[in-house]
């Protein structure tokens, strides 16, 4: 003989209703029902960005004798609580089962504190939430889940397919920034920039002028790097044109002015390596 158990279930996560009718079926005749659970106030959802715990949903209740409708006695009751992307059959997509303490037929809990929530099933698919108190069935039917769990998933904003920027590479950087950087004077001094460079400028008559980089560890080939340059010098309205090359494996910067010849100038350099 089976007996049956209606439980009527009000569910409040983040301030959201969802109330329903529930019916369970006992699987022996020997037990009696639990409990008819019945939501008391709405739930938290607990939000905790980059926190070293995991995000929790609050989930407040009653537990009610489902024939007097009377609170059920003080005391731990054995809970389970899962979720699944059906309204009934499936697998669930989470489950966490745990003790709950009841006084005068309330409880609270934070579903999420033993099991960790899988984020990802928040991901605009209909979930639904199962409950099942002590050997009782699983009540059904299952109650479909508000918005507010899926605020859960917006940890996943700054993300792509769940991965972090640091993950993906800048286009033709290698995934770093700059190899090296700087301010050059017009007599070949370093000034500011990245510390891994040395400068000089060099003077061998005619064209033959313009400023060697050597750039730590690197056997500069003008081909295998891309070099700005932004000179700083002359009047305004007189252009500079700036070359670029390289020499004995050093990084080379020639400044041509209007006349064609080679000069002297200070200028800002960024150079890349793809």
């Amino acid at each position: 003989m089976k007996n049956g158990l209606k439980q009527s279930l009000s569910m409040l996560v983040g301030g959201v209703l969802v109330a329903g009718v529930l019916a369970a079926t006992q699987a022996s005749a020997q037990d009696e029902p639990a409990a008819a659970v019945v939501s008391a106030e709405p739930a938290a959802v607990v939000e905790l960005v980059n926190a070293p715990i995991a995000p929790v949903l609050g989930y407040q209740g009653q537990l009610l004798d489902p024939f007097t409708g009377a609170p059920k006695p003080n005391g731990i009751y054995a809970m389970a609580f899962s979720m699944y992307n059906a309204a009934d059959g499936g697998a669930p997509l989470w489950t966490e089962a745990k003790s709950v303490q009841v006084t005068d037929g309330y409880f609270a809990t934070l579903l999420g504190d033993l099991a960790p929530l899988n984020l990802g099933i928040f991901n605009g698919q209909v979930l639904y939430l199962g409950v099942r108190v002590g050997a009782d069935a699983e009540a059904t039917p299952r109650q479909r889940m508000a918005y507010a769990p899926y605020a859960l998933y917006a940890g996943n904003a700054d993300t792509l397919d769940g991965l972090d920027s640091s993950a993906f590479a800048r286009v033709g950087q290698g995934g770093s920034g700059p190899l090296a950087y700087g301010y050059v004077d017009e007599n070949g001094n370093r000034g500011v920039g990245t510390p891994n460079w040395s400068s000089q400028f060099v003077d061998q008559g005619g064209n033959a002028r313009g400023y060697e980089i050597q750039i730590d560890g690197e056997n500069s080939q003008f081909r295998d790097y891309v070099t700005l340059v932004t000179p700083t010098c002359g009047n305004i309205g007189e252009a500079r044109m700036a070359n670029t090359g390289s020499t004995g494996g050093r990084l080379l910067v020639e400044f041509v002015n209007p006349d064609g010849g080679r000069e002297q100038c200070r200028f800002h350099f960024v150079v890349y390596k793809p």
